[in-house]
């Protein structure tokens, strides 16, 4: 919040702050924002998450976004490292998938699990999936839509830094990325 703060007041017209009244509201102003086409755009705060969801309409009209899990959760992680995994899950999600993406997150006392997954034009193979896990290696779809190949390996990464585990899975024409960290979350 400090940041924000710092930031709006070093730079107050490249910085702003929004509470849309409503779900129009919402729209016209994630319509201006794709407009510069921006690599990354974070919703913080309390809100129920309406900005981001008209983002994600505005910048990619064909998918469909859910998401299931809790409306406010306190994590124990490195916040940009979090940031960043979920930024990299939904991205790649959108970027290889087929317009259906599914996002949840699931609180347990003594762990935390994030599961992304997307629809496929085919269910994957175990061969398949041990090879999307190399660093560098790229499926047909990846290659079609500009991917690297190193997005899963950089998850790997982050979930390695907080003790958890990844785990690629491919059923029913779904590529599925769960992720589990210890310790992240704690009932209070």
């Amino acid at each position: 919040m400090f940041d924000f703060l710092k930031e709006a007041i070093q730079s107050p017209k490249t910085i702003g702050a929004i509470a849309p009244s409503s779900p129009r509201l919402a729209q016209m102003m994630a319509q201006r924002a794709v407009a510069d086409h921006p690599d990354v755009i974070i919703e913080v705060g309390a809100g129920d998450g309406a900005i981001t969801q008209a983002l994600l309409r505005a910048r990619h009209p064909e998918t469909t976004y859910r998401y299931a899990g809790p409306a406010h959760l306190s994590v124990q992680a490195a916040p940009n490292l979090l940031r960043r995994l979920i930024e990299i899950l939904v991205r790649n999600a959108t970027l290889h998938g087929t317009g259906d993406l599914s996002f949840e997150v699931l609180q347990e006392s003594g762990h935390l699990t994030f599961r992304c997954s997307n629809a496929i034009p085919e269910t994957l193979t175990p061969h398949q999936l041990t090879e999307l896990a190399t660093p560098f290696v790229t499926s047909d779809m990846s290659r079609s839509n500009g991917g690297s190949g190193i997005g899963l390996s950089i998850i790997e990464q982050i979930v390695a830094r907080h003790n958890g585990t990844m785990q690629l899975t491919s059923e029913q024409n779904r590529f599925i990325v769960s992720v589990v960290l210890p310790d992240a979350y704690k009932e209070g």
